[in-house]
């Protein structure tokens, strides 16, 4: 068990080289073979400056303010993250080793320490043992925190699945967990979900695949949501959900199973996520940095725009082979979420806890 200490990995100005989160055969986005890509962000991340004080409540002031509606966050802790990472794989898998990854888990676990979360990790899973470990958190009880958070980091592909240790999963199952049919203490709760892989076509005989129906079934499909029902204070029925001692009784609401769902990609279906073995992947270092600058004062949908606009505008591949210079990233993300997203402080912070397995 670990504490944290909220400060990004640097190194020294030396070149080095990026990678991709994918299949190092097909460059899917250009149709081009390759043996190996060796690129390096060609426009420094910009210095942090001095962030403007404002009210340590941001969601109390702009709710106020705003009369827009607020995720809840007088609960006792803010709640889990958990990072899960893959960056070795079985041999008949044929992907390569994702260097770097480490260094991504140490900026992304001090991000979100510093915003209080707890934060549980999980090093190089199978299948069944991503499954069993997310099926267990979103078991424990939820009923005293904020939200929830889930950082994956590994290898992917375009049709929404996710490599672990010995196969490929389907990320609709590990998302399935934490809906809000099934876990019952983050209903009416924001789930956010970090994915940090890019995508690529099939193209080995040997990639095994452990979820019978791959195809992620998000947004598309016949199924219809028959809801579930959350039980609230009458003030969440209000546009804010402030502190309130009216004392009236919690009416019950019916909402969508999908719902409250917040899911960030690094890159758009299709294309590469640039990765480097030092300074660890465009995005994770784009979030992590804007977590830590923004997160406390910021509502999430604005914190991932800055993200999005990092890294669209922040970074540039540089390689000796000059069909792979120049090249961009576009992260993206999808929301369900029916209010806005703040992290502010705790009004009485505790250092938040990293455990390792």
């Amino acid at each position: 068990m670990r504490r944290s200490r909220a400060h990004l990995i640097t190194t020294s100005k030396k070149e080095y080289h990026d990678e991709s989160d994918a299949s190092s055969k097909r460059i899917a986005s250009f149709g081009l073979e390759t043996v190996s890509v060796q690129t390096e962000p060609a426009i420094p991340t910009v210095k942090s400056k001095k962030v403007p004080e404002i009210s340590p409540h941001p969601s109390e002031s702009c709710a106020s303010r705003l009369c827009e509606p607020i995720y809840s966050t007088h609960a006792p802790q803010r709640g889990i993250c958990v990072v899960l990472s893959v960056d070795k794989f079985d041999e008949a898998l044929c992907l390569p080793p994702r260097s770097g990854s480490a260094v991504d888990v140490r900026n992304v676990c001090l991000a979100f320490a510093s915003l209080q979360f707890d934060i549980l990790t999980k090093f190089n899973g199978t299948a069944s043992e991503l499954r069993a470990f997310l099926k267990e958190v979103a078991e424990q009880d939820h009923s005293q925190s904020d939200c929830f958070a889930c950082v994956i980091l590994s290898h992917g592909d375009d049709s929404g699945l996710v490599y672990a240790r010995d196969g490929a999963i389907s990320l609709d199952h590990l998302i399935a967990p934490f809906r809000g049919d099934v876990c019952s203490g983050l209903r009416g709760k924001p789930k956010l979900f970090f994915i940090q892989m890019s995508y690529f076509p099939f193209s080995s005989p040997c990639l095994r695949l452990f979820d019978q129906h791959s195809q992620c079934k998000a947004c598309r499909g016949t199924a219809l949501d028959s809801g579930t029902l959350l039980v609230c204070d009458s003030r969440s029925v209000n546009a804010n959900d402030t502190d309130s001692s009216s004392g009236e009784a919690p009416t019950i609401r019916r909402i969508p199973v999908e719902a409250d769902l917040f899911i960030a990609y690094a890159v758009q279906p299709g294309y590469y996520a640039f990765r480097n073995s030092v300074h660890g992947s465009w995005f994770i270092r784009a979030l992590s940095e804007t977590l830590l600058r923004f997160g406390s004062i910021s509502d999430l949908l604005s914190i991932m725009t800055r993200v999005n606009h990092s890294v669209a505008y922040n970074f540039e591949s540089l390689a000796a082979n000059p069909a792979f210079s120049g090249k961009k990233q576009m992260p993206s993300f999808v929301s369900t979420l029916t209010k806005k997203v703040f992290f502010p402080p705790k009004k009485m912070p505790c250092d938040p806890l990293i455990h390792l397995t």
